[in-house]
């Protein structure tokens, strides 16, 4: 909650008085205080901190946390992933959709300093953020994430419309498995449920894993995965120019037309971004 001293003592930009945001930082410090008395909270500087998690965290091994919203009460949940290949988040609010994704460092060309393109801008670059490129409402036109569209007939459905919550998040040797409990599914004359697994494997890998159960068993589910990339730095994205769609021996090359590649039983469909395979001996 407290992120600077700014907002405790006359900030123009805050409408309560000063005794109260400092009411409210003290009831924060003592808080921590009863946590760190009763043995639930250990406080450090970060040196001391960077020599604790080298002691406890192996090389190599993946960081994972469910982070869960108890600032304003919404009951969102993240889980945040990060290993030495990349930086990923679940977005459990938006049908457990992946809305963030980043590149390790270095993986991606981005120098900064005197003399380069980016004078000042060393912000970590990414390939999905729909965070900070408005999410749902617009995630099709603007935002960058991935989302699950689930068809029966003519009535269709955006699995980014169907909040969750994580069931379970463990660790084994296929990776980190993250279970979304499942979703009820409004589609006309349909009772069905959709339950969505994500692991993220070793090697760079993230598979995601659907599974739905409905009592009509005549009914025929169409399932369209959908990825929306953008890469680049904060909200701003580069220029997309020199990607290229494949799609089974078809090839496109990215031109801001809005065109398209169609095929009937699809096998294999991927993106080559020209500027991620470009290794770069410039560290932020």
């Amino acid at each position: 909650v407290f992120v600077g001293p700014n907002w405790l003592s006359n900030n123009h930009n805050i409408e309560d008085s000063d005794e109260i945001t400092q009411g409210i930082y003290l009831d924060y410090l003592e808080h921590f205080a009863a946590m760190k008395t009763r043995g639930e909270l250990t406080d450090m500087t970060m040196p001391e901190f960077g020599v604790w998690f080298k002691a406890n965290r192996q090389i190599g091994q993946p960081q994972v946390a469910l982070a869960k919203d108890v600032l304003y009460g919404s009951g969102k949940q993240y889980v945040w992933y990060a290993d030495s290949s990349l930086r990923a988040t679940l977005d459990a609010t938006q049908g457990g959709s992946l809305g963030d994704l980043r590149p390790y460092a270095a993986s991606y060309s981005a120098c900064t300093g005197a003399d380069s393109p980016r004078l000042a801008m060393g912000s970590y670059p990414y390939l999905i953020q729909s965070q900070h490129r408005t999410g749902y409402p617009n995630h099709f036109r603007d935002g960058s994430r991935t989302t699950c569209v689930i068809s029966v007939n003519d009535s269709s459905l955006d699995l980014a419309l169907c909040p969750t919550k994580v069931v379970s998040l463990e660790q084994n040797e296929e990776g980190v498995r993250v279970q979304f409990a499942a979703v009820n599914l409004p589609l006309e004359g349909i009772t069905a449920s959709l339950m969505t697994t994500v692991v993220f494997q070793s090697g760079e890998r993230i598979e995601t894993r659907r599974v739905i159960h409905s009592d009509q068993l005549d009914t025929i589910f169409k399932l369209r995965e959908v990825v929306k990339g953008c890469y680049g730095f904060t909200e701003y994205p580069e220029n997309l120019r020199g990607i290229r769609l494949n799609l089974d021996g078809q090839s496109l090359e990215y031109a801001y037309r809005s065109r398209h590649l169609y095929t009937t039983d699809a096998k294999i469909a991927s993106a080559t971004v020209p500027k991620l395979a470009q290794h770069s001996s410039c560290w932020h």
